[in-house]
């Protein structure tokens, strides 16, 4: 069955060409500008939803990470890239994100997150369960030099280049919404993945787009971002 981001309205085939990316049908590039990507000095907005996502929790998290997983959590407000090449963002001293990396493919039926899911149990795992954030939550990624000013007009915190390091992690309000974000560069270029509850997905989305009327901002397809690897 195909699936749809939250947004996926907000793309039309005569402007976009559309493939497949984890059973999420995506704009993948604007049909004028083919094999151009997102740009540094520009700001650009991407709908990446269709990148594979979980949750987990528990107080046991940090040891269930290492004795069935073989695998060190990061520090509080910390992602790593672990040997699959996923991103493992930690948000508490009880809860971590795994998401797909923008850089690498997958198979949405032998992913690296549904083998963590395999190895879950509530008989073997009482203390750990798992958040359905596939399901919970969009995935936006912005990128760009001008992405730390744009911030600064709509998110309560300090992102800029000096205060928030490449692979930091915070959980803050944007636009009046609950969002985490994780900057992980892409090719040198500052990007920021963006993760908001379903729900207010839209909303946000909108709220970028009008944010970044000032910085020449763009939307860009899946492709312009993956290029950038």
């Amino acid at each position: 069955m195909i699936k749809q981001s939250p947004v996926a309205h907000k793309f039309s085939e005569t402007e976009y060409e559309f493939g497949d990316i984890n059973a999420y049908q995506v704009p993948l590039i604007k049909r004028e500008e083919k094999g151009n990507k997102a740009e540094n000095e520009l700001v650009s907005l991407c709908d990446m939803s269709s990148l594979n996502r979980a949750g987990f929790r528990g107080a046991d998290l940090v040891r269930w990470l290492d004795e069935n997983h073989k695998m060190n959590a990061p520090e509080i407000n910390h992602a790593i890239e672990v040997e699959s090449g996923h991103i493992i963002a930690r948000l508490s001293h009880t809860e971590i994100i795994v998401m797909q990396d923008i850089l690498i493919k997958e198979d949405n039926n032998s992913t690296f997150i549904s083998k963590l899911n395999s190895g879950f149990s509530i008989e073997n795992e009482t203390d750990i369960y798992c958040l359905p954030r596939q399901d919970s939550h969009a995935h936006f990624v912005l990128t760009g030099e001008s992405c730390p000013e744009l911030f600064s007009k709509i998110c309560a915190v300090d992102l800029s280049k000096a205060k928030f390091l490449n692979m930091n992690v915070v959980q803050t309000s944007m636009a009046r919404s609950n969002v985490i974000i994780i900057r992980r560069d892409l090719a040198d270029i500052p990007s920021y993945n963006i993760l908001i509850d379903t729900s207010f997905a839209e909303f946000l989305w909108d709220c970028l787009l009008d944010a970044m009327k000032e910085f020449n901002g763009s939307v860009v397809g899946c492709t312009s971002v993956l290029e950038l690897k």
